[in-house]
């Protein structure tokens, strides 16, 4: 029924070719598609609605998505590369990033192409997990990512997304109709809480794309030959530079948990952040619960040591200075009151000015 339906909306609206249609007809095919991947034993169809969503608006950022995982998928890299390559600098998303990467692991370890090499194939990645971190322990542990979350799970959280963001939308444009000096007030009242809420909102896209990309990403990367192998080794490195994404990310998204509740009052806005962080804990679990691994302990100590020898450093110079500023005023006083000083062995002597007293100290 669903599927009729979008059908007989798509024929509606393409038969204008307005941009407004093309983004309108665009859409509708993102949810055929969407709803074909819902269905089982449907990936044909699936990929022929997304590439009649690209074809009909190529900037639409779902189409073009969806399009190159679709390919991805299907197993072929070919069109996929050619995708990636069009978009290398105009989008940078999990989608685009990840596939990327993919790409330039089969081609360096699976495929042997020529111009390819470990070193690209690591720098991609290292790309793609600083452009979405969570898409990187979402497939490294995958085993533990699906029997925990699900397809069906992702699908729901997802679909919540789609709603919060037309909401989002219809609220943005009656805050655009209020008058002028209402709109002036509200910004400057409410700056911080819209600065805090514009972080948070980036952050669970980040998420929400992460989950999204996973749901064809996953497969891909289980069907690769040491797919697995080569993301760990590369999180491994990263750690070794002390940058510990594991750490970061769930910081991050705890901050954002903090921040939706404390200060926007809106817990429920973070669905898809709230289920990563409860996957990133139980994922590194000595991390939540203060245990250090052997890396962390090393980089601590190693961090330990240098505050340390820069807290020694710091006071040994204060007291240099403050000893020798002591000396210069004593002795300018000295000199002021015109006596000089002598240090004789078992006894100082402060010998005179024009009066001639000595005094003996023993």
């Amino acid at each position: 029924m669903r599927i009729k339906q979008l059908r007989r909306k798509i024929k509606a609206t393409s038969s204008s070719s307005s941009p407004s249609s093309n983004t309108a007809t665009a859409t509708l095919y993102c949810d055929l598609a969407k709803t074909y991947r819902s269905t089982d034993c449907m990936d044909e169809e699936e990929c022929e609605a997304w590439r009649m969503a690209f074809e009909s608006d190529p900037t639409h950022v779902d189409a073009r998505r969806g399009f190159v995982l679709s390919l991805m998928n299907n197993a072929d890299a070919a069109g996929a590369r050619e995708i990636c390559d069009k978009f290398e600098t105009s989008d940078t998303g999990a989608a685009f990033s990840w596939s990327r990467a993919l790409l330039e692991h089969l081609s360096f370890h699976v495929l042997g192409e020529a111009g390819a090499s470990l070193e690209r194939a690591q720098s991609s990645l290292r790309n793609a997990i600083e452009s979405n971190p969570y898409v990187a322990f979402f497939i490294a542990k995958s085993e533990a990512f699906l029997s925990m979350v699900g397809p069906d799970t992702i699908d729901v959280l997802l679909q919540e997304k789609e709603k919060q963001r037309a909401r989002e939308t219809r609220e943005a444009r009656n805050d655009h109709g209020d008058d002028k000096k209402s709109v002036v007030d509200k910004k400057k009242s409410d700056k911080k809480r819209r600065k805090v809420k514009r972080r948070v909102r980036n952050v669970e896209e980040s998420v929400a794309e992460g989950l999204e990309y996973c749901l064809t990403g996953i497969s891909c990367w289980l069907d690769a030959p040491g797919g697995l192998e080569h993301i760990d080794q590369v999180l491994d490195t990263m750690a070794a530079e002390e940058k510990q994404p594991l750490r970061q990310s769930r910081q991050k998204c705890v901050q954002t948990l903090r921040d939706a509740e404390t200060v926007l009052n809106d817990s429920e806005s973070v669905p898809c952040t709230r289920l990563c962080e409860r996957f990133l804990k139980h994922m590194g679990a000595n991390v939540a619960s203060g245990e250090k691994n052997d890396d962390d302990t090393k980089a601590e100590e190693a961090a330990r040591e240098r505050k340390r020898a820069k807290t020694d450093d710091d006071d040994e110079a204060e007291g240099k200075a403050s000893a020798t500023k002591t000396q210069s005023k004593s002795a300018k006083r000295r000199a002021r009151a015109g006596y000089s000083r002598a240090v004789n062995r078992k006894k100082c002597i402060y010998g005179g000015n024009a009066n001639d007293i000595c005094v003996f100290v023993e």
